[in-house]
Parts: structure tokens; C-alpha cells; sequence
């Protein structure tokens, strides 16, 4: 079973319940269990399917993820950003500050 499986079903439940989503992701690419294009297919699948994103902060040490998170935002509805690792705590209060 795929995190795809569980995470989806919940972040849709909570759109139900509060209307909007925040959310953080944490890549750390280094892992060795990460591909951009296992990424890409991912976030567009699934993100673009729910129309209540508010804000969403992509936390990673890759600047082509950080430019693609960038781009990205473009195109779909919601705040995205893209942070550094050492930048984490910086992520988290922008993800759930109200203004």
C-alpha cells in the first residue's frame, strides 16, 4: 500500500471538514526513495483534484524542486513554497499563519 492511499483519503476528509487545506511536505531526496517523476505524477494527480488548498510548503534540500514547487503554484489554486531543510521551523509558521 502506497502513502498515496492513506494521505489522499485524509486530506479530502479534511477539506470536507474545514474547507481549506494546509500542508507540508518534507522531501528529503537523498534517501535514495525519491524520483522527480514519481513526484511530479503525484502532486498533479492529486492535487489538482481538490480545490481547497490554502497553503502548502515544500521543505527540501533540491533547487529543482524548489523551482518546480515555484512554477507550480502557478498553475493550481493555493499558496505553494518551496524551503530549505535548515529552513523547517521558518515552513511551519508560514504553513499556519492566518495572514
Amino acid at each position: 500500500m502506497s502513502n498515496q492511499n492513506t494521505i489522499v483519503p485524509a486530506i479530502k476528509k479534511l477539506a470536507a471538514q474545514t474547507n481549506e487545506i494546509n500542508f507540508i511536505l518534507y522531501l528529503d531526496i537523498y534517501s535514495g526513495n525519491f524520483t522527480t517523476k514519481a513526484w511530479c505524477k503525484d502532486a498533479l494527480l492529486n492535487l489538482k483534484s481538490l480545490g481547497r488548498w490554502n497553503r502548502s510548503a515544500i521543505i527540501t534540500d533540491s533547487s529543482n524542486i524548489t523551482s518546480f514547487t515555484k512554477a507550480f503554484s502557478y498553475l493550481v489554486p493555493g499558496e505553494f513554497k518551496g524551503f530549505t531543510i535548515e529552513n523547517y521551523e521558518e515552513a511551519v509558521l508560514w504553513v499556519s499563519s492566518t495572514s
